[in-house]
């Protein structure tokens, strides 16, 4: 009764501060507001105007899971009272059975009634989306910027007939897409089909999985895709890379302003080529190298005096890069991120490498996955990396579990792994960047088995060994739209 009597904007105010934001699921994650929205009709205005800025509206999935359709009327309601919020809208058909050939309509209503032209984000799979109906929504998004609608959305399929043409209506009716993923020809890449359609494209990929080893050759299409204003990044991953290709691409306005370039997975690409790209690209930052290839010392120290500006380096999986190929790349440039991934011939004292580097003082992620024949890192040695690091604000962890290569044990390694956490946590706090924030479940390191010594290692052993429950479709589960006091 006390919250009733504030002023609405004040209510509002102690609505942002409800949520529960470590689930995804509409029903689960905004229960605190809805249980305030249900209290009684004077807070229905608090929640709705809290609903524009509230962190737990910001993403919305719905699915119809199981071959059982989303009751139309809870994505009505919830578009009523929470849709005002929505930045980043996905939808997910039947895993089996027919698609639902009623919600297109549904959802083209909740986005043009509901999210007010704020939409960013769109996301459609297992849909019976139409051509005229995914255009009807994007006119309603004109703030949209990722726009992915080619998985299994078989109505779509006539758009890979005419995929330059509708590129270009879907870019008049949403300037501002930078990353487009629709139904075309699937012979060739996105930057061989359409991506020079859409001015403001920040990567220009040339392999969607569908084909190992591809090996793009439509050239004069991708020096049409490389004028796009807005390319910052190239995704060459899995494909075959030809020298015409190299050269094609370091020609083009993309050698004064692109700063990713991935080469990961089975890439093909000569060693030459690589020193070549990362010469003539002027701002390059992040390199990603392919999978199973090997440099030398003498290599990386070239790659790293030719373009010092990189920061971030990802080296190749399966390789045989050992502490020396590491040294060379941590000793010549200032990196912020490292990847580590599948370094077979990396040792621990890999620890001592990096913090005798130029890199220790910069060093912001570091990645490590599977690498070195035994236990790459003690407990010890990674908290004395974290602490001669002193920006090192995450550490990305997969090791494997079972013996001899086993992770840290609780009964063991508790008290360094504790302060790791402690020293990553702080810093991240500490960080000016939003983007550097601290997530218990995702960026702590965590340990596999029950600790008896301990609260803490007992919840760990919780978080780690429950078995995920996947459960019915909304259709089979309490709705809280059918809360008491909850009708609309």
């Amino acid at each position: 009764m006390l919250l009733q009597a504030l002023p609405t904007e004040l209510q509002a105010q102690i609505a942002l501060f409800l949520g529960k934001p470590r689930h995804s699921w509409v029903r689960t994650k905004l229960g605190d507001l809805l249980s305030l929205r249900c209290a009684s009709k004077a807070l229905l205005e608090a929640v709705r105007r809290a609903a524009n800025e509230h962190a737990m509206c910001k993403k919305v999935r719905f699915e119809d899971r199981y071959w059982k359709a989303i009751p139309l009327h809870v994505l009505d309601a919830y578009g009523r009272v929470f849709g005002s919020g929505c930045r980043e809208f996905s939808y997910s058909g039947p895993y089996s059975g027919p698609l639902n050939l009623v919600i297109p309509r549904h959802l083209r209503n909740f986005v043009a009634s509901h999210t007010r032209g704020r939409l960013v984000e769109l996301s459609l799979y297992q849909s019976a989306m139409s051509e005229e109906t995914l255009l009807e929504i994007c006119r309603a998004c004109p703030l949209l910027k990722v726009l992915d609608a080619y998985r299994k959305v078989p109505n779509l399929e006539p758009i890979k007939s005419h995929v330059l043409e509708f590129a270009g209506e879907l870019c008049r009716a949403c300037p501002l897409l930078e990353d487009v993923k629709i139904p075309k020809d699937s012979s060739f890449s996105m930057a061989e089909t359409y991506s020079m359609q859409i001015p403001r494209t920040l990567t220009l990929e040339f392999n969607d999985g569908l084909i190992s080893g591809y090996e793009p050759s439509r050239l004069d299409q991708i020096e049409a895709s490389a004028q796009c204003v807005g390319v910052k990044r190239i995704d060459l991953s899995w494909c075959r890379v030809s020298s015409a290709l190299v050269e094609v691409l370091l020609r083009s306005p993309l050698h004064g302003r692109l700063i990713s370039l991935d080469l990961s997975g089975r890439t093909h690409i000569l060693p030459d080529n690589i020193l070549q790209c990362v010469q003539g690209f002027e701002a390059l930052k992040e390199l990603r190298f392919p999978s199973g290839f090997s440099g030398s010392p003498e290599f990386y120290t070239r790659i790293a005096l030719a373009r010092p500006s990189l920061n971030d380096i990802a080296l190749g999986a399966n390789s045989r890069d050992d502490n020396s190929c590491v040294a060379a790349l941590c000793n010549n440039l200032a990196l912020e991120y490292l990847s580590l991934n599948g370094l077979n011939a990396v040792t621990p004292a890999i620890v001592d490498v990096i913090l005798q580097s130029k890199t220790a003082m910069t060093l912001s992620f570091l990645s490590v996955v599977d690498a070195g024949t035994t236990q790459l890192f003690t407990s010890a040695g990674l908290l004395r990396l974290v602490r001669g690091c002193p920006k090192l604000c995450a550490v990305h962890w997969e090791a494997p579990t079972y013996p001899p290569n086993a992770t840290f044990s609780a009964f063991i390694d508790d008290d360094n792994v504790d302060e790791v956490n402690k020293l990553l946590k702080s810093r991240c706090q500490a960080h000016p960047d939003p983007d550097w924030t601290w997530d218990e479940e995702c960026d702590a390191i965590r340990f596999p088995e029950y600790h008896p010594g301990s609260e803490e290692g007992r919840n760990r052993f919780f978080r780690e060994t429950r078995t995920p429950q996947y459960g019915p479709s909304l259709v089979n589960r309490p709705s809280v739209f059918a809360a008491p006091g909850g009708a609309y």
